[in-house]
């Protein structure tokens, strides 16, 4: 079991759509910055049942 995830392409899109969408979302309780670094945003990639990739290659369990 991973306890550290590589986020580089997170974070590379996340700046991304900071140059795109004014505070990153129209929510502020679903800003990036109300998260720890590292944790969100997350980008999925695919998804199927409960489980979803990330662009970073990442899998989670959606439980």
């Amino acid at each position: 079991m991973t306890t550290h995830l590589d986020t580089t392409r997170s974070q590379e899109l996340y700046h991304r759509a900071g140059e795109l969408i004014p505070g990153w979302t129209q929510l502020i309780s679903r800003r990036a910055d109300q998260f720890a670094n590292g944790v969100s945003p997350i980008y999925a990639q695919r998804a199927k049942g409960s489980r979803f990739i990330d662009v970073d290659e990442n899998e989670y369990i959606d439980w």
